[in-house]
């Protein structure tokens, strides 16, 4: 209904015993890298689990949570999504179960559709914060810490300017910023190239390398996290087109901030 959505799969999956309505099993494949998913894929890459852990899936769920609000309300999609209103409400409807008024949904929704989404936070509640273990039914779980359980909640809740650094303070203190910069282009040396430019605008390069391959078009900036203002500003350092393809990463612990995946539409500008 709305076109399908854009991710960057953290890793390849190949999840040999994805159930069937049959009760059997078949093989669902995806590659690492970013990644256009329909509505089936979308849904398969957000149950599989037979290739890391609950957690990972959680953070999938949210990420194509994420994708989904990100995609709906571009304003370029507004206008194609609205004749389909009535159907999506209904399937919604159908689907969703939930305890917010409907004119708080409403609200919601426009204030998302008028500010940046920089300012939703994602946060799986793994192991980092409790024992796994069993109870006394034999189930697995996740016993808390209610300690830094509470501490994390202090953090995630707080305003922006307190739990994170803000866009404004980001581009006045590049150095902060962790980039990685991964060649898409086959042409050798572009990702020491576009670390050079990087290095004298004054951000953290950590590593360069090669991309999974070498036909990249178009320079994609993945963001494990940083606000978009910060992204935003790394195009307009590297003298990208306003319109570049940004996505959002899925490990929310990456050693990286940010992710530049370097394509040939870069290459004028290292080659001037």
């Amino acid at each position: 209904m709305i076109g399908g959505v854009d991710v960057v799969v953290d890793h390849t999956i190949n999840d040999e015993k994805y159930p069937t309505p049959d009760y059997k099993y078949k093989t669902f494949h995806i590659d690492a890298g970013p990644q256009h998913l329909d509505g089936d894929t979308a849904l398969m890459y957000v149950r599989t689990r037979n290739v890391d852990d609950d957690y990972a899936r959680a953070g999938r769920q949210q990420q194509v949570l994420r994708a989904v609000a990100d995609k709906v309300l571009r304003a370029d999609s507004l206008t194609t999504l609205l004749p389909k209103l009535p159907r999506l409400l209904m399937t919604i409807g159908n689907t969703v179960q939930t305890d917010v008024p409907m004119s708080l949904q409403l609200e919601l929704a426009t204030y998302l559709s008028k500010n940046s989404l920089h300012e939703v936070r994602q946060l799986v509640l793994d192991n980092r914060f409790g024992e796994e273990t069993y109870s006394e039914q034999g189930a697995w779980i996740l016993k808390p810490d209610r300690t830094l359980v509470r501490s994390a909640m202090a953090n995630f809740f707080a305003p922006p300017t307190i739990a994170s650094t803000t866009g404004a303070v980001a581009m006045k203190d590049n150095q902060w910023v962790r980039i990685e910069i991964l060649n898409g282009t086959g042409e050798p040396g572009v990702a020491a190239q576009t670390r050079d430019v990087l290095q004298k605008e004054g951000y953290q390069v950590v590593s360069i390398g090669d991309a999974d391959r070498s036909d990249y078009g178009r320079t994609i900036i993945i963001n494990y996290g940083v606000p978009d203002d910060v992204v935003k500003q790394v195009g307009n350092d590297l003298k990208l087109e306003p319109n570049l393809s940004s996505l959002q990463g899925l490990n929310t612990s990456a050693p990286v901030d940010v992710r530049i995946v370097v394509g040939r539409d870069y290459l004028t500008h290292i080659q001037q």
